[in-house]
């Protein structure tokens, strides 16, 4: 007598409980007596999980992008509460917070040329950078610059720090412009240089730490105002040159310098990094308003170097990267899936409502971290592309199993594919939780996160594939057809 035959009879009997109990648990005990076999049980895990699905997608449509700065460790590390204790606070003056720069002398809409550039094979290759054609340091350029200074000195943008000494308070902001002019006015030179600037520059760079004149008017050295210490201000820096064959060495391109209130070592969602952005982009208009065609527009970078890993604009474009890549990786996977799934079972019906249980499991994962209070950060969007993959797995199994079932009823073949696939599903299942367990107890928060989140992946994806997808293939799924299929069902009398 089968097992198939004994539990249409009304359940497994003697020749099924002569099987290891733990055989019997997942051939025929469960889900498939408890939740598949009849109809009432069959239809009531399906209503249930239906019934879950909707406080799940409105989890989901609160899922919004990290609006606070991400934690490295627990939250009650001290550490960690230091850390986001002194990220609550503005910037102090013994903070050190980010450079801005003003950069004229590039095309603002494409300034580097990465055409043959692979920085995956050689990261020191940063292009070649498109200059200007009609960058000039004329009378009008030299005027706009000291304009621009001193619009940046006025912006709320700037750290303005307290001088005890002298009671005041002063902007650091860093014009090597400034000093030129009072190098030129302590020379007794005219300012603003009445034809193109450049060889001028070149001169007082030249000069270096010129006695006769006063520290301001040096283009590098070291000064302090009352107790502040303005650090090195090395404006040799600011000032790009390169050769040319007609004129030997001419000014490319310069830069205004100006600290910022954002501290530099704080780490900010994209949601606060992109109000500071555009706040930085609209200083940039007013600067570039009146700015003459010699000398063009500037652009705004957030960090001393171009390639500095602090960058704060390049942090955001990162995170915001992570989010609008998470929602497209959802849908890639759930896209091959689909395809795989049609390989596997060769059957419309079946791949339909697989990739159907698929995305339920995924809006009950995405509903879970919800639930948790966890934000859409790198580390949950890191997760959602990387995991998406594991909740095809059980589904894939039990389908095509339900497929490669040669009987002829929707049941038999359920059954068959749970005493064929069940106990292999289960324990994969288990080994898979204890790791991601494992994992979520990590103190780094990534990979703690990415194990909770790996252990909800699992846990939805198992019992949506067992508990919903296997019922509803027992109401709704493909018939078996052909010989065996009707030998099968003709196998069916009792014995």
């Amino acid at each position: 007598m089968r097992t198939t035959t004994v539990a249409q009879g009304g359940g497994p009997e003697t020749v099924a409980s002569a099987k290891p109990l733990y055989i019997r648990i997942f051939e025929d005990i469960f889900p498939f007596n408890l939740f598949i076999y009849k109809k009432v049980p069959r239809l009531l895990s399906i209503l249930g999980f239906l019934a879950l699905l909707a406080p799940s997608i409105h989890a989901v449509t609160r899922l919004e992008p990290q609006t606070s700065a991400e934690q490295f460790l627990p939250a009650s590390h001290p550490f960690q509460r230091f850390y986001t204790t002194q990220n609550a606070f503005p910037s102090s003056r013994e903070d050190v917070t980010v450079e801005m720069q003003f950069t004229y002398g590039f095309d603002p809409s494409d300034p580097i040329d990465l055409g043959g550039t692979n920085r995956l094979f050689n990261p020191e290759a940063w292009g070649t950078p498109r200059y200007s054609p009609s960058f000039t340091l004329d009378p009008a350029a030299q005027l706009a610059l000291i304009d621009d200074c001193q619009t940046l000195s006025a912006s709320s943008l700037v750290k303005l720090e307290y001088v005890v000494q002298t009671q005041a308070s002063i902007k650091r902001a860093f014009c090597w412009i400034n000093a030129f002019q009072a190098y030129r006015q302590c020379m007794g030179l005219a300012f603003p240089v009445p034809v193109d600037a450049g060889s001028a520059v070149l001169e007082w760079v030249s000069a270096g730490e010129n006695a006769t004149c006063p520290e301001e008017a040096w283009p590098y050295g070291r000064r302090a105002v009352g107790d502040i210490e303005m650090g090195k201000f090395d404006y040799t820096a600011d000032l790009g040159w390169v050769r040319d064959g007609s004129v030997g060495i001419r000014l490319a391109w310069t830069r205004l310098r100006v600290d910022s209130n954002m501290k530099e070592r704080s780490y900010l969602p994209a949601a606060t990094l992109r109000v500071e952005y555009d706040q930085w982009e609209a200083l940039l208009a007013t600067v570039n308003a009146a700015a003459p065609a010699s000398l063009g527009s500037a652009m705004q970078i957030a960090s001393k170097t171009t390639g500095n890993r602090e960058n704060k604009w390049l942090h955001m474009l990162l995170q915001e990267t992570y989010v609008r890549m998470a929602m497209i990786g959802i849908t890639i996977g759930l896209s091959i899936a689909y395809i795989v799934l049609l390989l596997a079972t060769r059957n419309l019906i079946v791949a339909t409502l697989s990739i159907l249980t698929i995305g339920c499991a995924l809006c009950c994962v995405i509903a879970s971290i919800v639930w948790k209070g966890w934000q859409l950060g790198s580390a949950e969007s890191l997760s959602m592309m990387i995991l998406t993959g594991f909740a095809v797995d059980y589904v894939v199994h039990l389908s095509h199993a339900y497929m490669e079932s040669k009987a002829a009823s929707r049941v038999e073949r359920v059954h068959d594919a749970l005493r064929t696939l069940g106990i292999s599903v289960f324990w994969g299942m288990v080994t898979s939780v204890i790791a991601a367990y494992t994992l979520s107890t990590l103190q780094l928060q990534f990979f703690s996160k990415f194990g909770t989140f790996f252990l909800f992946t699992i846990f939805w994806a198992y019992l949506w594939a067992v508990l919903f997808l296997m019922p509803l293939l027992a109401f709704i799924g493909p018939e078996g057809v052909g010989p065996h299929a009707v030998a099968k069902a003709d196998d069916k009398t009792p014995a």
